[in-house]
């Protein structure tokens, strides 16, 4: 997958331990849903157990960016399970980006 290439790349160059290491948990997490988008059955059961994989930490304060996470699961089965065509791969970008940035604005403060 493309969007896991580009994070391992990003990490060459990053120079902030934080970053560093949530690229390396959102790797991770990545390669959970590859396997869990090729064991469910159907978009709803990935979607219910994509929610609990580690979003944060305990899942504790994945509520408060859930509609994000949601937009981005179903991207990625979608790619996933899907032709994994350009179009695919660029709402699957696009909703990894939404995520993110909503993510570093909500759960920032936490750190």
């Amino acid at each position: 997958m493309q969007l896991i290439s580009d994070l391992e790349a990003s990490l060459v160059d990053e120079e902030s331990y934080f970053r560093t290491h949530l690229v390396k948990e959102d790797i991770a997490r990545l390669r959970k849903l590859q396997a869990l988008a090729a064991s469910t059955d159907g978009r709803d059961g990935f979607m219910l157990e994509g929610m609990s994989i580690g979003w944060t930490q305990n899942d504790m304060r994945t509520h408060q960016i859930k509609d994000v996470v949601e937009a981005f699961l179903a991207a990625f089965h979608a790619f996933e399970t899907g032709a994994k065509s350009v179009d695919d791969e660029a709402q699957l970008y696009a909703a990894w980006r939404a995520f993110d940035m909503e993510r570093m604005e909500k759960l920032i403060r936490c750190l």
